[in-house]
Parts: structure tokens; C-alpha cells; sequence
């Protein structure tokens, strides 16, 4: 009779919640092409993004892989527009390298993220350095990361808590172990793997790799996430690996601080599902202040519910998330995080389904919808994806959350990948939540720990409810959430405390904190700052903040990078722009071909008769990086060391300057 009535109830709930959408407008709206973003990740692996605020102005930017294709950076101007700087800010030599996956952290500490980006076999990954001008340098040879295995994923953790953050990556099968079927997708199953590879932060801008052979894991990562699996405030590693009933299953490394080493707990904890792993969710389902996991698979998904003590029982059929079928065959899960999308105080769970051929005995849709699950607050959850209007049928892959328009909700990335030269755009969803729900922010300063506090919980309590977020370094699948906690608390007006557990376990608490607010955390403090807008001549000027973020005032310019009037700053988009970028970029016969270049271009001029021209290339401060002077009509630039980006050709002739142009250098 109990479960009659529990049944019931749910069905009634259920009823209710899809009126009330129908009555009203969808959450979401997918806002891609009106925001600017138009980017999809050419291959079947990888597909991965961050949301990160890569130059410190308080409005969360995207990175997104490419595949075979260029990745993309994409700058947030604070007005629902998004402007491409990926060639201004450094990445044009992504063109060349299949990427797979990304992270972002603070290695050295300065304030601003870095990026590890993760490439297929053969290839070596990259790790940019965030210069603090909107521009990235590559230093992944430099730092000692220069390794060609197939790395699908990366987590940024402080695993032996020196205030540093150390990079754990995840490697893929092995190209002399893989049969492909006619997709290029590896068929079987009896695969050997490269070792997954943990490198430890020397806090000199290098790294060396850990050298125990216990994190090197036997599996076939497919997402890894670091995360204190067992409460004592160290960051342990868990790893969802693919072909887990043939090969290794999912694995959970404890770390044994203050001894260096970890043990493999898996099958102590309950962790270990010999499943297709594929993505992690992390968060707390039933609000006890413990953090759950969410594993993504083709076929049946696993919720692991924490039971205190280091143990998980897996509960996805009794909440109703399992995700087995998509129609008759099975559904195939990738990305995946819990959030609470309607501030309701309970973390709903977003998946990202997309088809991958699979042996016939494991049969896989083509028509594979992503899933949106509610919490509906008693243990289960309702899938209310169509509702919602983000049941796409696209070939989805990594997701991302984070509050990319600054209005107290959290919004949604999902990267769609593809074999063909156009398959549609990254999906872009806005949240547009109507709910009277309440929110909050809390950013984290780390001055003994690593400067954004990767690896703190987040203890939000109010009368006897307990919120908790974990600030981790990557997850989902390939890919990284904002690292600002966001929590839905319903109608909560003030929270009875606030507790932050910074790695290493020092604990700061607050007490009556205001919510619909975002507040930084600066470690060792005994206040909280509150963050907006605190310079009174710009258009979202708060009083009440003295924390600045996220000051939003118009400015007209130009919008396209690969003009000469382009204008980092510039959030509205002026008419003064130049043509597309070409070969000919004067009035007076000037060439530069190739353009793009790699290694070398040629620049072709006026016969200069008995006189001579003088050249000059510059990066986009105006430093100047080369200078030459030439008799000749045409005349070969060997790049040398110059990192990739755009470049500016200024071209001089008995001293008056003719003309200025632009290269690209892949």
C-alpha cells in the first residue's frame, strides 16, 4: 500500500509540474546563433568545453574543442553576445592537433586561468598560459606536459595540498589494440589503454609526472573528476572507464595524504560499476550535505548514493534515472551534472545523450535525446527534457553549466560533434527561469590554497537543510564547469551559515548570509565581500557591492578579430570594420601568402626600383618582433619562435608608411 501511495503522489507531481509548463514558457531557450556562437566538434570523440572567465571582467567565457576542426574561444561581452578571439588570444595552432578535451585552472597561481587542452594519439597536448592580456602562450614542452597518448579528459587537483594545482590525465586505447568500424569508431572490446598519467605542479610553471605506477590505471578513460571521495579533505581521484566488464571497471584512488600515495578503493566503496563509464556528475541528490555520483554509460546510467563512510550503494533505478533506452535500442550518455536549474532547492541532473555505433548486442539509437531530470524532492526524479525543450537529437557529447548572463540562473553548453563539414552548432541554452526561487553565488579567493579554491566544499545550511558544492577541476565528459558555487534554495531569504572547507580542511563559517547575491571568499578572512558592480558611472552599478564584477557599460567597436580596428574591449559592434582578412591586404599590389601561415609567408611588393622598403611584423600591443629591410619585390618571414596568433605586417618605404596588414600564424 506504501508504494501505492508513493506512486501516486509522484504521478500527481509529475502531472502538475508538465500543466504548469504547458500553461508557461520553456526554461530553456537555445540562444547559440543569437549570442554568436557557432562552433560544433568535427570527430566522434571528445567534444569538450569550459566555462571559465579567462580575463577576470566577472562575465564566465566558453572554450570549446574542435576536433579536427580550430577550437574557439569565445569572449562574454556581458550583453547576451559573444565575440570569437580565438586567433587574437593564441589558438589558431589548435587547427593542427585533433583535441579532445579541456580544463581550466590557475597553475601558477597569478589570478588568471590556464588551459590544459587534451588531444587524440599521437599528438602532443597543450597547456596555455593565461598572460593576463587576453592572450595565451603554449607551454606544454616547456612544462614537462609534452606526451602523445589520447588524452580524452584532465582534472586540475592540489593533490599533495601545496597550494599548487597538480593536473591527473586520462588516457584512451592504444592505436595498435584498435579495429574501427566504417564510422572510424573502435569496434571490440579486449583493448589495451595508455596509462592515465598524474603530474605533480613544481610551482615553477613545469611539472613532474608522479612516478608510483598507482595512478596509472589499466582502464579506458572516458572522464575523471577529483573529488574527496572519503572526507578527510584531500582530493582523491575517480575515473568512469570505458569497456569496464572486459577491461578495468571504474576506478576510486584514494590519496593517502600526507603519505605519497593512493590505494585503489573501488571495490570497498562501491564505486567500481564495470560499465561503458563515459561521464561524472558530482553533487548531494537528497540534500544531506554528502556528495553523490552520477555515471553517464551506453546503456543504464548509475546514481551512487553516498551512505557516510566511504561507501555508495547505486540507487538510479529507484530514482528513476537510469536512461537505458532510447526507443527500442539503447541510449548512449556522455556529459552530465547535477544543478539545481529552477533554484528549487534540489539538484536536478542533465545528460547528454549522442550515438556512437556499438556490436549488435548492445545495440545504440541513432535518434538519442539528451535527458533533463528533476529533483522532485522525495528521491526521485522526473524526466521533463521536452518540457524543458532540450530534448535535441543531435549527436551530443560534452556539457558545461555556468551563469553565462549573470542573472542568478544556471545556463547550459552541450558540445555536438560530427563526421561531415557541417552537422549545426553547439547548443547554447538559457535559462530563463520565471520562479520566485531564490539564489547563491559564492566565488572563492585562495591565498594559502590555490588561488580559485579547487577542491573546497561549500556547506550551505537553513533550518536544518544542508546544500553542499564541491569546487572541483573537471568532470561531465571532456569537459569543466564555472568553478563559482551556485545553489538554489527556494524561498529561502537568509541562511542560517555559511561554511567553507578549503583542502586541507581549514574551515571558515558565516553566519545570516543574504541570498540573491553573489559573495568571494577569501581565505583566512573573517568577513565575505559581495560582488557587482561597485563604478557608478556603468550601467549595472550595485551599491550595495564592494567586490567589483562583472561592470557592464556599452562599447561600440569593432568585433571582428581579424580587422585592424579590432577591439578587445569593444561589447557592441561598430560598422568600421575591414574586409575579411585576405592575401592582399593594400590598395598598392601588397601580398602575404599563405595566409594563414605555418611556418613561412611571403610578402610580394612594388619593384622598389633602387630604393628600399623596410618591414616590420608586430604583435597586436605594437611590440615589435621583427624588422628588415629589403632591396628585393619579394622577400620570405621565417616564424621561428613566434607562438601562434595575428599578427600585424607594417610595410615602409623612404620612411612613410604604406601600408598595414594582418597574418595569421597557425
Amino acid at each position: 500500500m506504501h508504494h501505492f501511495v508513493t506512486a501516486v503522489i509522484r504521478y500527481l507531481l509529475i502531472l502538475v509540474m508538465i500543466t504548469q509548463r504547458v500553461a508557461g514558457q520553456q526554461v530553456f531557450k537555445e540562444s547559440a546563433e543569437e549570442w554568436g556562437i557557432n562552433h560544433y566538434h568535427r570527430g566522434m570523440y571528445g567534444g569538450g568545453a569550459a566555462i571559465f572567465d579567462f580575463n577576470n571582467d566577472g562575465f564566465e567565457d566558453i572554450y570549446l574543442t574542435g576536433g579536427l576542426f580550430r577550437d574557439k574561444l569565445y569572449k562574454n561581452n556581458g550583453n547576451k553576445t559573444f565575440t570569437d578571439v580565438t586567433l587574437y588570444s593564441g589558438f589558431a595552432e589548435t587547427s593542427r592537433f585533433n583535441t579532445m578535451s579541456v580544463a581550466a585552472g590557475d597553475i601558477n597561481n597569478d589570478g588568471y586561468k590556464d588551459l590544459f587542452v587534451g588531444t587524440m594519439r599521437n599528438q602532443k597536448n597543450l597547456l596555455y598560459l593565461n598572460n593576463g592580456d587576453n592572450t595565451f602562450s603554449e607551454i606544454s614542452s616547456a612544462a614537462g606536459l609534452e606526451r602523445y597518448e589520447w588524452a580524452i579528459g584532465a582534472a586540475f587537483g592540489d593533490f599533495n595540498l601545496d597550494g599548487a594545482l597538480d593536473i591527473y590525465v586520462i588516457n584512451y586505447v592504444k592505436k595498435e589494440s584498435l579495429t574501427y568500424d566504417d564510422h572510424g569508431v573502435v569496434n571490440g572490446f579486449d583493448h589495451d589503454c595508455f596509462p592515465n598519467q598524474l603530474f605533480i605542479n613544481n610551482d615553477d610553471l613545469t611539472f613532474t609526472e608522479w612516478a608510483s605506477d598507482g595512478v596509472k590505471n589499466a582502464g579506458c578513460g572516458l572522464a575523471v573528476t577529483a573529488t574527496d571521495i572519503n572526507d578527510d579533505h584531500a582530493p582523491d581521484i575517480y575515473v568512469a572507464n570505458d569497456f569496464g566488464t572486459w577491461i578495468t571497471p571504474n576506478t576510486c584512488l584514494q590519496n593517502n595524504y600526507p603519505d605519497s600515495s593512493f590505494t585503489d578503493v573501488s571495490t570497498e566503496s562501491g564505486l567500481n560499476a564495470a560499465i561503458f563509464g563515459m561521464g561524472i556528475a558530482v553533487g548531494d541528490c537528497n540534500r544531506d550535505g554528502l556528495l553523490d555520483y552520477y555515471v553517464s554509460n551506453l546503456g543504464s546510467n548509475v546514481l551512487f548514493q553516498n551512505d557516510g563512510g566511504g561507501h555508495f550503494t547505486d540507487i538510479a533505478a529507484e530514482a528513476g534515472v537510469l536512461n537505458t533506452h532510447a526507443g527500442e535500442k539503447f541510449a548512449t550518455s556522455w556529459g552530465t551534472a547535477f544543478f539545481d536549474y529552477d533554484l528549487d532547492g534540489f539538484e536536478d541532473l542533465f545528460v547528454s545523450n549522442g550515438f556512437v555505433p556499438a556490436a549488435g548486442f548492445i545495440s545504440t539509437s541513432q535518434e538519442d535525446p539528451n535527458q533533463l531530470y528533476r529533483n522532485l524532492g522525495d528521491g526521485t526524479f522526473a524526466d521533463i527534457a521536452p518540457e524543458e525543450g532540450i530534448d535535441d537529437l543531435r549527436i551530443s557529447r560534452g556539457m558545461a553549466i555556468g551563469d553565462l548572463d549573470n542573472d542568478g540562473d544556471q545556463d547550459m553548453i552541450v558540445t555536438i560533434v560530427g563526421e561531415s563539414d557541417d552537422v549545426g552548432s553547439v547548443l547554447v541554452y538559457e535559462n530563463q527561469t520565471d520562479s520566485n526561487n531564490r539564489w547563491v553565488k559564492v566565488s572563492l579567493i585562495g591565498t594559502q590554497s590555490n588561488h580559485f579554491g579547487y577542491g573546497s566544499k561549500i556547506l550551505a545550511i537553513s533550518d536544518g537543510i544542508k546544500w553542499i558544492h564541491e569546487v572541483d577541476g573537471g568532470s561531465s565528459h571532456a569537459s569543466h564547469n564555472s568553478s563559482i558555487a551556485h545553489f538554489g534554495v527556494g524561498n529561502v531569504e537568509v541562511l542560517d551559515s555559511l561554511h567553507v572547507i578549503w583542502p586541507g580542511g581549514y574551515r571558515q563559517t558565516f553566519s545570516d548570509v543574504r541570498t540573491n547575491q553573489m559573495i568571494v571568499i577569501e581565505e583566512d578572512q573573517d568577513h565575505y565581500f559581495i560582488a557587482g558592480c561597485t563604478a557608478q558611472n556603468f550601467d549595472n552599478y550595485d551599491p550595495s557591492a564592494n567586490y567589483e564584477y562583472g561592470c557592464y557599460k556599452e562599447i561600440t567597436g569593432c568585433l571582428d578579430q581579424l580587422s585592424s580596428h579590432f577591439d578587445i574591449n569593444a561589447n557592441v559592434a561598430a560598422e568600421d570594420c575591414d574586409e575579411p582578412l585576405s592575401t592582399n591586404f593594400a590598395d598598392n599590389n601588397i601580398v602575404v601568402s599563405p595566409n594563414p601561415a605555418l611556418n613561412t609567408f611571403t610578402i610580394t611588393l612594388p619593384d622598389p626600383g633602387l630604393t628600399f622598403y623596410t618591414l616590420r611584423l608586430l604583435d597586436l600591443s605594437g611590440t615589435i618582433l621583427m624588422h628588415y629591410t629589403i632591396s628585393s619585390a619579394t622577400f620570405a618571414i621565417e616564424r621561428g619562435s613566434i607562438s601562434s596568433g595575428i599578427y600585424l605586417i607594417q610595410v615602409i618605404h623612404d620612411g612613410e608608411l604604406l601600408a598595414t596588414g594582418k597574418v595569421i600564424l597557425e
